[in-house]
């Protein structure tokens, strides 16, 4: 079972506690999981060298990915984690794995709560909680229908962020405020 993260490597997108919870990620499920990882730092060799031995075969770093290529490795990912430790204003990232149909697990915060439903289009875990990541990702591994389910829902999610229905939304929005603008004009 492919998990995916794509991102750039920093500390702050919760990459080393991803890499800290494959241990036990490896063991719950029968060493069936593996760790992608699409992105690129001057702190890859560090990450790298953070990965516990029983988790080394299982983690696999593919560096920087072009821009062309990332829905690729969305669409080869079975769950797509970010494990942020905050300083998101809003998931896109998420609503990209979402539109890919791949079940989505992330941290608590607020910019992701904007996206993801739990238990209905992903999976939220408490902020640096590696434990929670650990045994929501193994129970992940060993559910596949939960995971084609909640992904199913987590594309008609997607598809609310939709260019074509977020300008209608937008156009609604300046469409009121002139109407707005139109009275008060009028009744000065």
């Amino acid at each position: 079972v492919n998990i995916l993260f794509v991102g750039r490597l920093d500390p702050r997108k919760g990459l080393p506690l991803l890499i800290q919870s494959m241990p036990e990620v490896v063991r719950e499920s029968g060493q069936r999981a593996r760790l992608l990882i699409v992105g690129d730092s001057y702190l890859r060799s560090r990450f790298e060298a953070s990965v516990p031995g029983v988790a080394r075969p299982h983690v696999h770093f593919l560096g920087h990915v072009p821009s062309a290529q990332v829905p690729r490795w969305y669409a080869t990912g079975d769950i797509f984690i970010s494990p942020a430790l905050g300083q998101e204003s809003f998931g896109i990232v998420l609503l990209e794995a979402m539109a890919a149909a791949r079940m989505v697990v992330a941290s608590d915060i607020p910019g992701y709560r904007s996206v993801v439903v739990p238990d209905v289009n992903g999976a939220l875990f408490p902020v640096g909680d590696r434990a929670a990541l650990a045994r929501t990702i193994a129970r992940l591994v060993d559910d596949p229908e939960r995971r084609l389910l909640t992904a199913g829902r987590g594309r008609a999610r997607a598809l609310e962020f939709a260019w074509p229905r977020v300008t209608d939304r937008i156009e609604a929005v300046y469409r009121d405020v002139l109407a707005r603008r139109g009275a008060v004009h009028s009744a000065a």
